[in-house]
Formats: C-alpha cells, sequence, structure tokens
C-alpha cells in the first residue's frame, strides 16, 4: 500500500488526521473564554477518554494534551478535576465508560476513534452526558446524553457545497481519491451539491498510480465560466494533482489541502481554514490541529460544568465558532480564505444564488 492510500485509510478510521509531530503547541497559542465563578466547596470530575496506548496513541496524546493546556490556560476553578482514561487499557469503548463512571463524573470527554463512539452510539441511553470526540454514523438515533463533537470532513463538504452554489457555481467536477474516506467524502458532497440545485459534470476517483496529466484535462476542457473543482486532497496530493487544474477551472478545497508551508502552491484556490490555522499559519500539521481540537473539548466541557448543558453554546474555538444543533452535534463554523501573492486573503461569503 502507498504511504498516500495508508494515510487515507487512516482518515476514514478516525475522520481526523494526524501526523507524528514532536513539537508542542505553545499553551499561550490557545484561547479560552473567561472563566466562570463555581462554587468551589464541591469537586467537579471531568473524565477523558483517550487511546494513549496502540495504533491511535499519537492523536490520542495530542488531544489530551491540547485538553490539559486548555484548562491550564483558561485557569479553571480548583473545584474541576481531569481524570484521563486511557481507552486502551480496556477491552471494549463501553467498559473504558463504565470505568469513567466510577468518580461519579458531570461530563465524559470521548472516546476518540470512530469505531469507539459508534459503540457507545449503540447504547439506547448512556447515564451521563457524553461529550464524544467524533460522530457516530448516520444511520441511527444518538442516545439520550450523547453529544458530539468532530473535525468531520462530511460535514466541511457539506459546507463547501453551500458555498460554491452562493458562490454563483453551478456545474461541479468532483475530483476525490479511491477509498471510503474519500469517496464517503465525495458522496456526501454529491448529495448536498444535488440537493442545492447543482449538476456534477464529470469526476475522479485517483489512487497512487493516477496519472494527472492525462486523466485531469479531459474533465475541464469543456468547463465554462460556471463550473469549478471540488477536489478532495492532502497537501501531498494536492502538490500532484493542482499543477494541471490551475488557471483552468476554480478549485474550492478542504482544510487538509493546507499544511501551513504550501501557500505558494495554493495561489487561487478556495479553501476552508479554522480560526487556528488562519492565525497560526505556519502551526498547521495534523498534529497541531489535534492540540487545537483537545482545546476546544475542553473549553466545550468547562462550558456544560458552568451552564448544566449546551444550550446557546456560542464559543469563539481553534477549531471554528462552535454551536450546538438540535442533534447534539457541535458545528464548526470556518474561514473561506484563498491566495493572493502568497498571502490567505479572507474570501466573504456571496449572497444566496438561486439554482
Amino acid at each position: 500500500m502507498s504511504k498516500t492510500l495508508g494515510f487515507v485509510s487512516f482518515l476514514a478510521a478516525i475522520f481526523l488526521s494526524a501526523c507524528a509531530s514532536g513539537h508542542s503547541v505553545p499553551v499561550e497559542a490557545i484561547t479560552q473564554p473567561a472563566p466562570v465563578a463555581i462554587d468551589n466547596n464541591h469537586v467537579e470530575h471531568v473524565s477523558l477518554l483517550v487511546p494513549l496506548q496502540g495504533d491511535f496513541a499519537t492523536q490520542g496524546a495530542r488531544v489530551r494534551d491540547g485538553f490539559m493546556a486548555g484548562y491550564a490556560k483558561a485557569n479553571s476553578p480548583k473545584n474541576i478535576q481531569i481524570d484521563v482514561i486511557d481507552t486502551q487499557s480496556y477491552g471494549t469503548a463501553y467498559n473504558a465508560y463504565e470505568a469513567a463512571l466510577a468518580t461519579h463524573p458531570v461530563l465524559v470527554v470521548g472516546p476518540l476513534t470512530k469505531d469507539a463512539v459508534n459503540e457507545l452510539g449503540n447504547q439506547n441511553t448512556l447515564p451521563t452526558p457524553t461529550l464524544a470526540l467524533n460522530q457516530s454514523d448516520p444511520n441511527g438515533v444518538a442516545p439520550i446524553n450523547l453529544f458530539q463533537f468532530s473535525l468531520s470532513p462530511q460535514v466541511d463538504a457539506q459546507k463547501t457545497a453551500d458555498h460554491m452554489r452562493q458562490q454563483g457555481v453551478k456545474t461541479a467536477v468532483l475530483i476525490a481519491p479511491e477509498g471510503d474516506w474519500g469517496q464517503g467524502i465525495a458522496s456526501t458532497y454529491g448529495k448536498q451539491w444535488l440537493a442545492q440545485g447543482g449538476q456534477l459534470s464529470a469526476s475522479l476517483a485517483y489512487d497512487a498510480n493516477t496519472d494527472f496529466g492525462k486523466a485531469i484535462p479531459p474533465l475541464v476542457e469543456t468547463a465554462d465560466k460556471d463550473t469549478a473543482v471540488f477536489l478532495v486532497a492532502t497537501s501531498e496530493d494536492a502538490a500532484k494533482i493542482l499543477p494541471f487544474l490551475k488557471k483552468k477551472i476554480p478549485i474550492y478545497a478542504l482544510p487538509m489541502i493546507y499544511n501551513g508551508n504550501n501557500t505558494a502552491q495554493l495561489e487561487g484556490v478556495h479553501f476552508l481554514v479554522s480560526p487556528y490555522q488562519k492565525a497560526n499559519p505556519t502551526r498547521s500539521t495534523e498534529s497541531d490541529k489535534l492540540y487545537a481540537f483537545g482545546s476546544d473539548a475542553y473549553a466545550l466541557a468547562e462550558y456544560r460544568v458552568r451552564t448544566g448543558g449546551f444550550e446557546g453554546l456560542a464559543l469563539s474555538g481553534n477549531t471554528g465558532y462552535l454551536t450546538v444543533d438540535p442533534n447534539g452535534v457541535i458545528q464548526r463554523n470556518l474561514f473561506w480564505v484563498t491566495v493572493i501573492d502568497n498571502q490567505l486573503i479572507d474570501q466573504p461569503a456571496a449572497p444566496s444564488t438561486s439554482a
């Protein structure tokens, strides 16, 4: 299996990506809401469930580090105690969850992997409010007390479809990698795009052996002024694809296309970035993103402890402006940017365009 396909397969497992990065984001780079006074006479436990061994140990450690950095930065009241539980020390995700309940937490944060969240999602109800750090498969009703927060590229793909229609695009060319992860994103985008009245003129499912010099020109040679590409690609794959697309057709992409070091390569490309990426462009590795994700998970946990719920949530987080929908899913609103003269430039939303 090629490195590219291996990376894609890993992302499919957890809808989060992460690369091994040895450096830490400075704690002072993590922004948090000002703490609100809580009764310090009673200790409130918050349990954090992440894998600290096995295949996802690096990812779990980065989320944990971001979570604890958020806790330190917020100067949280001393009555909040964080209990970190390694989910890999237990046979199943629910066993780890039950272990977390031993301290009678007011909130459980985690687990992290999609399979683990699906395991919790199969329950009818959860005994304690739980903020999962991923999203379960959308084929059932989430149990009572389950809230979900993730860096889901599927959600970003839906928002991209909406944005492209708002920008006046009528016909899309879809380019995404082979495999469950890439084609899952492509399918989600396609459904949203067609529901918005858009048309799909062509698509390409690529892999490590694709000859982009031959595969891409036929997709865009008949494109008119209302046509654009939706490109699903990591920064590594984008380096191979973009030379055959640039200056021929508008391109829209997801946050994974940007790594902080490829700004010049993305000249003219429209893509989503988080507030953290925008403020710290040189700290946009996947490891950094997970660290920022962990810090936002803490901000959400503190909000829940302070208010007793997620109703009315409105937080300016590192991974987006955070709100909650009626299904208990935390929504992240991101920035649209493009690159002009090697600089990230905001791309304001256009008025809605009718079909």
